[in-house]
């Protein structure tokens, strides 16, 4: 009987220990969860991440309830993490937060806004959020923009001075990061670039006839509902990140 005792508690110990051992979750989990459709197990392992501050869980959480992926669209909540994340100087959130105010998602139209954020994304050299600047300011007056630069500044200075040492050597690993992927898709433009054009039959969407952000083009595909609203300038769908 003694040993029998014995058996179990080691056995409880070592179930203790193996549980133990087992690393929490972290924001890739979560991404692989999502690209493999498993909405709910990414929003559960980001939920917790985002709570305890991590920004890209944030956004990624964020772009969960602006698109209504696996919940019920919730613009309101996706605002607040947007928000949350880009004090932290992240840029995808920073032009998350720039379509929103462009498109009146949860929050008043507010170019000036939106043109703020998108240069906050910009300067760290999120594509995306040039481009989606690029094509906001023809929609802008001289003084509008004006103002939305200086609604930049205010802010960079402000999250600038907020930032813990951790969160700044964040910011430049994502900076880093964006001008990697944007030398690598020069380096795939140039190389398409050089292929006749009867070759590229069949090449994978977005190889062929990239959209040229001068050209008034759409930068990309939206939800319906955002180009139907009927108040201000058209403008072309723009970029979310998640």
């Amino acid at each position: 009987m003694i040993r029998q005792v014995g058996i179990m508690a080691a056995l409880l110990l070592w179930a203790g220990a193996a549980v133990a051992q087992t690393p929490p979750a972290t924001y890739e989990d979560g991404r692989i969860e999502a690209e493999a459709g498993q909405y709910d197990r990414a929003r559960d392992i980001w939920n917790r991440l985002a709570n305890d501050g991590d920004a890209d869980s944030q956004n990624a959480l964020g772009f969960i309830y602006q698109k209504g992926l696996g919940v019920l669209r919730d613009y309101s909540r996706a605002f607040k993490l947007y928000t949350a994340a880009a004090e932290q100087g992240h840029a995808n959130a920073a032009n998350n937060l720039g379509v929103m105010h462009t498109q009146g998602q949860g929050v008043p139209r507010d170019y000036v806004r939106a043109y703020s954020w998108y240069s906050l994304a910009a300067i760290q050299g999120e594509d995306a959020a040039i481009r989606n600047r690029n094509i906001l300011g023809r929609a802008m007056s001289y003084r509008d923009l004006q103002a939305a630069n200086k609604v930049s500044l205010d802010a960079i200075a402000r999250i600038a001075k907020r930032l813990t040492p951790e969160q700044i050597a964040a910011v430049r690993a994502r900076a880093q990061r964006l001008l990697e992927e944007r030398q690598g898709a020069a380096a795939q433009n140039a190389t398409i670039a050089t292929v006749p054009r009867t070759r590229l039959e069949g090449a994978p969407k977005g190889l062929v006839e990239v959209p040229d952000d001068t050209s008034g083009s759409v930068v990309a595909s939206d939800n319906a509902e955002d180009a139907s609203v009927s108040d201000g300038p058209k403008l072309p769908s723009l970029t979310p990140l998640n």
